[in-house]
């Protein structure tokens, strides 16, 4: 999986997210979208986690260029806007899915664990469980009031 966000902060922080439930998926961020394309060549990721917002390549024209080198890569979209016009010129820029990133958590764990191969899902099933309302992935045997 590849990240592709300028801001630091939030990249660890998506990073963090991911790692946090599902330990067994590489997750590598770059800061640019020339890192991007680069990595998305060496590593052919399941799954690119965008920012419509990033440095060099624009965030559009990259889905545009992940989606033309293999198309079968989900691409995730996060922006800062949670405007209608944004998620349509992602979705039309060939991205699969837009979230703010206000409210992505969810949204992001649940589009991860739908991607998941078979195999990953049947060894966690039971393991995990997935709280909508709250956004949270949980282990079994964990985050239980004790």
């Amino acid at each position: 999986m590849l990240v592709v966000e300028n801001n630091t902060v939030y990249s660890r922080m998506v990073k963090d997210l991911i790692v946090s439930q599902y330990a067994f998926i590489d997750v590598r961020a770059v800061a640019t979208g020339q890192e991007a394309i680069r990595k998305v060549k060496l590593l052919v990721p399941d799954i690119v986690i965008v920012s419509i917002h990033i440095a060099g390549i624009k965030g559009l024209e990259l889905v545009e260029r992940i989606k033309s080198m293999r198309e079968e890569t989900v691409v995730i979209v996060l922006s800062n806007f949670n405007m209608s016009e944004y998620r349509e010129s992602s979705l039309a820029s060939g991205a699969d899915y837009y979230f703010s990133k206000d409210f992505a958590s969810e949204e992001l764990l649940q589009v991860i664990h739908d991607q998941l191969p078979p195999e990953e899902k049947t060894r966690l099933q039971g393991a995990l469980s997935f709280d909508a309302k709250k956004g949270k992935v949980s282990r079994a045997g964990k985050n239980k009031p004790s």
